[in-house]
Protein backbone atom coordinates (compact mmCIF):
# COMPACT_ATOMS: atom_id res chain seq x y z
CA UNK A 1 0.00 0.00 0.00
CA UNK A 2 1.04 3.26 -1.01
CA UNK A 3 1.95 5.96 1.92
CA UNK A 4 1.81 8.62 0.07
CA UNK A 5 -2.00 8.42 -0.76
CA UNK A 6 -2.26 9.38 2.87
CA UNK A 7 -0.56 12.57 2.37
CA UNK A 8 -2.45 14.52 0.43
CA UNK A 9 -5.43 14.10 2.69
CA UNK A 10 -3.69 14.75 5.39
CA UNK A 11 -2.19 18.13 4.25
CA UNK A 12 -5.69 19.06 2.84
CA UNK A 13 -7.19 18.34 6.10
CA UNK A 14 -4.34 19.90 8.16
CA UNK A 15 -4.09 22.91 6.21
CA UNK A 16 -8.49 23.87 5.89
CA UNK A 17 -8.12 23.08 9.87
CA UNK A 18 -5.68 25.85 10.57
CA UNK A 19 -6.20 28.17 7.52
CA UNK A 20 -10.30 28.19 7.72
CA UNK A 21 -12.01 26.93 10.37
CA UNK A 22 -9.89 27.94 13.53
CA UNK A 23 -9.47 31.37 11.86
CA UNK A 24 -13.35 31.65 11.43
CA UNK A 25 -14.09 30.46 14.65
CA UNK A 26 -11.44 33.03 16.66
CA UNK A 27 -12.89 35.76 14.25
CA UNK A 28 -16.33 34.63 15.70
CA UNK A 29 -14.62 34.36 19.44
CA UNK A 30 -15.35 30.76 19.68
CA UNK A 31 -11.67 30.13 21.23
CA UNK A 32 -14.11 27.64 23.47
CA UNK A 33 -15.72 25.42 20.44
CA UNK A 34 -11.99 25.71 19.34
CA UNK A 35 -10.53 24.15 22.47
CA UNK A 36 -13.09 21.68 22.89
CA UNK A 37 -12.48 20.16 19.17
CA UNK A 38 -8.65 20.04 20.07
CA UNK A 39 -9.07 18.80 23.43
CA UNK A 40 -11.16 15.84 21.87
CA UNK A 41 -8.06 15.88 19.04
CA UNK A 42 -5.66 14.85 21.37
CA UNK A 43 -7.49 11.94 23.24
CA UNK A 44 -8.63 10.71 19.98
CA UNK A 45 -5.25 10.63 18.33
CA UNK A 46 -3.55 9.25 22.05
CA UNK A 47 -5.56 6.29 21.79
CA UNK A 48 -5.67 5.41 18.31
CA UNK A 49 -2.21 6.05 18.49
CA UNK A 50 -1.18 3.80 21.50
CA UNK A 51 -3.53 0.91 19.56
CA UNK A 52 -2.05 1.50 16.00
CA UNK A 53 1.61 1.55 16.95
CA UNK A 54 1.64 -0.59 20.26
CA UNK A 55 -0.73 -3.27 19.61
CA UNK A 56 -1.41 -3.30 16.46
CA UNK A 57 2.49 -2.60 15.32
CA UNK A 58 1.48 -1.04 12.05
CA UNK A 59 2.71 2.66 10.44
CA UNK A 60 -0.30 2.02 7.95
CA UNK A 61 -2.55 2.16 11.16
CA UNK A 62 -1.17 5.05 12.37
CA UNK A 63 -1.15 7.53 9.29
CA UNK A 64 -4.95 6.41 8.94
CA UNK A 65 -5.27 7.13 12.64
CA UNK A 66 -3.75 10.55 11.86
CA UNK A 67 -5.87 11.19 8.85
CA UNK A 68 -8.75 10.42 10.85
CA UNK A 69 -7.84 12.37 13.70
CA UNK A 70 -7.04 15.41 10.86
CA UNK A 71 -10.56 14.62 9.48
CA UNK A 72 -12.61 14.87 12.74
CA UNK A 73 -10.97 18.24 13.85
CA UNK A 74 -12.13 19.71 10.29
CA UNK A 75 -15.54 18.30 10.02
CA UNK A 76 -16.48 19.00 13.83
CA UNK A 77 -15.39 22.73 13.12
CA UNK A 78 -16.78 23.07 9.72
CA UNK A 79 -19.93 21.69 11.81
CA UNK A 80 -19.43 24.21 14.72
CA UNK A 81 -18.92 27.38 11.88
CA UNK A 82 -22.25 25.85 9.69
CA UNK A 83 -24.28 26.20 13.00
CA UNK A 84 -22.99 30.01 13.67
CA UNK A 85 -23.74 30.70 10.36
CA UNK A 86 -26.76 28.93 9.51
CA UNK A 87 -25.64 27.34 6.47
CA UNK A 88 -25.68 23.46 5.64
CA UNK A 89 -22.51 21.94 4.59
CA UNK A 90 -23.46 18.03 4.98
CA UNK A 91 -23.46 17.55 1.05
CA UNK A 92 -20.17 18.86 1.00
CA UNK A 93 -18.36 17.07 3.75
CA UNK A 94 -20.07 13.73 3.07
CA UNK A 95 -18.65 14.73 -0.45
CA UNK A 96 -15.34 15.24 0.72
CA UNK A 97 -15.01 12.52 2.43
CA UNK A 98 -15.99 10.28 0.05
CA UNK A 99 -13.38 11.72 -2.34
CA UNK A 100 -10.73 10.91 0.50
CA UNK A 101 -11.85 7.49 0.94
CA UNK A 102 -11.63 7.14 -2.74
CA UNK A 103 -8.11 8.55 -3.21
CA UNK A 104 -6.72 6.59 -0.05
CA UNK A 105 -8.20 3.60 -1.64
CA UNK A 106 -7.16 4.40 -5.13
CA UNK A 107 -3.67 5.10 -4.08
CA UNK A 108 -3.65 1.85 -2.32
CA UNK A 109 -4.60 -0.58 -5.76
CA UNK A 110 -1.19 1.21 -7.66
CA UNK A 111 -2.41 0.23 -10.55
CA UNK A 112 -4.67 1.58 -13.63
CA UNK A 113 -7.56 0.43 -12.24
CA UNK A 114 -6.94 2.98 -8.69
CA UNK A 115 -6.72 6.25 -11.44
CA UNK A 116 -9.61 4.81 -12.99
CA UNK A 117 -11.66 4.67 -10.03
CA UNK A 118 -10.80 8.57 -8.82
CA UNK A 119 -11.25 9.85 -12.19
CA UNK A 120 -14.91 8.39 -12.01
CA UNK A 121 -15.59 9.50 -8.70
CA UNK A 122 -13.97 12.85 -9.78
CA UNK A 123 -16.13 13.39 -12.60
CA UNK A 124 -18.82 12.32 -10.22
CA UNK A 125 -17.94 15.29 -7.78
CA UNK A 126 -18.11 17.34 -10.27
CA UNK A 127 -21.50 16.57 -11.60
CA UNK A 128 -23.34 16.62 -8.21
CA UNK A 129 -21.15 20.32 -7.34
CA UNK A 130 -21.86 21.33 -11.27
CA UNK A 131 -23.77 24.36 -10.14
CA UNK A 132 -21.16 25.74 -7.91
CA UNK A 133 -18.74 24.36 -11.00
CA UNK A 134 -20.35 26.40 -12.81
CA UNK A 135 -20.58 29.77 -10.76
CA UNK A 136 -16.95 29.48 -10.23
CA UNK A 137 -16.38 29.20 -14.28
CA UNK A 138 -18.42 32.30 -15.03
CA UNK A 139 -16.33 34.45 -12.46
CA UNK A 140 -13.09 33.06 -13.65
CA UNK A 141 -14.21 33.78 -17.59
CA UNK A 142 -16.25 36.74 -16.67
CA UNK A 143 -15.34 39.60 -19.30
Amino acid sequence: MGYAAFLLPICVYECKSSILVSTYLKTLREEKILFRINLVSVVLAAILSIVTIYIMDSLIGAMLSILIVLAYRCCAGEIKISKIMKKNCAKSMITETVMVVTFVLSGSLMAWSGVVLFTVMYILFLFIFRGEVKEIRNLLFRK
